[in-house]
Formats: structure tokens, C-alpha cells, sequence
């Protein structure tokens, strides 16, 4: 009984072992494999693609960002300029109110309007990185305020 059983399974795995090969046999001949590869050959290739193009939008976005540092760092060098010259007007404010040539009341109003640049600079300094435009815009607002209060103050000089 049990080398019947084995007869019938050994049949059985033959038969099974034609109908693969003649199944890779009939797929062979209609070009499935053919298709198989020119789809992965396609899917190869779309990725290939993908991946080019990730790559480009990488190095557009570096050197966006390289850009936009580059933009922050020349803001942040007209604003320490800003805040070197408001040091200046400073000293040259109390240097002439040491000297008794303004009035306190000269004085006061300038050291406010003083006070309040120096406050705005360093708002800026310390602001979160911002449209660079409108970051410049506001230096160069900045700029012309403390160009005026340094006139008002060169005016405080001895004309002698």
C-alpha cells in the first residue's frame, strides 16, 4: 500500500513539474517574461528619473539657503554698523552735555530718540530670520533715523 502512495505522489509531482515547465514554456512563447522586464526596465528608469530630480531640487535648495545666509550675514554687518555708530552718537551726546553745550532738555530728547534706535537695532539684531527685503527695508529706515540724529548731534559741535 505505501509503494502505491508513493507511485501516486511521485505521478503527481511529475505532472505538477510538466505543468510548470509548460507554463514557463507557454509564457516564454507569448512574451510574459518579455513584458515582465520592460515593465521593471520602465520602473527602473521612472526611478532613475526620480532620483535625478531630487538630487536637482536638493542643490537648488542649498544654494537657495546658501544665499539666504549670505543675505542674513551682510544684514547683520549693517546692523552692528548701525550699532557702532549709535555707540559713537552716544558718546559724542554725553560729550556735549558734559561740556554744557546743549540744554538738558536738548539732551533728554536727544538721548531718547538715541535710546529708541538703539532699541530698534537690536530688535532687528535679535528678530527671527525675515523676509530679506523687508529686513533691509526696515535697516535702512533704521539707517536714516540715525543719520538724522547724528546731524542733530554734529550740530551740538563748537563752531569755532
Amino acid at each position: 500500500m505505501r509503494k502505491e502512495h508513493g507511485a501516486i505522489l511521485t505521478g503527481l509531482l511529475l505532472l505538477a513539474g510538466c505543468t510548470t515547465y509548460q507554463e514557463t514554456g507557454q509564457k516564454l512563447s507569448t512574451g510574459y517574461y518579455s513584458d515582465l522586464q520592460l515593465q521593471a526596465d520602465r520602473e527602473k528608469q521612472l526611478a532613475q528619473d526620480d532620483q535625478v530630480s531630487l538630487q536637482r531640487d536638493l542643490s537648488t535648495l542649498q544654494q537657495k539657503q546658501q544665499s539666504i545666509s549670505q543675505e542674513q550675514a551682510g544684514l547683520n554687518q549693517q546692523l552692528a554698523k548701525i550699532d557702532s555708530d549709535l555707540a559713537s552718537a552716544s558718546a559724542q551726546l554725553d560729550a556735549a552735555r558734559n561740556q554744557n553745550r546743549i540744554s538738558r532738555d536738548q539732551y533728554d530728547k536727544l538721548k531718547a530718540e538715541l535710546d529708541a534706535l538703539q532699541l530698534q537695532q537690536q530688535a532687528q539684531s535679535v528678530a527671527p530670520p525675515a523676509d530679506a527685503a523687508e529686513k533691509q527695508r526696515q535697516i535702512q529706515a533704521l539707517q536714516k533715523k540715525k543719520d538724522a540724529l547724528e546731524q542733530a548731534i554734529k550740530a551740538l559741535a563748537p563752531t569755532s
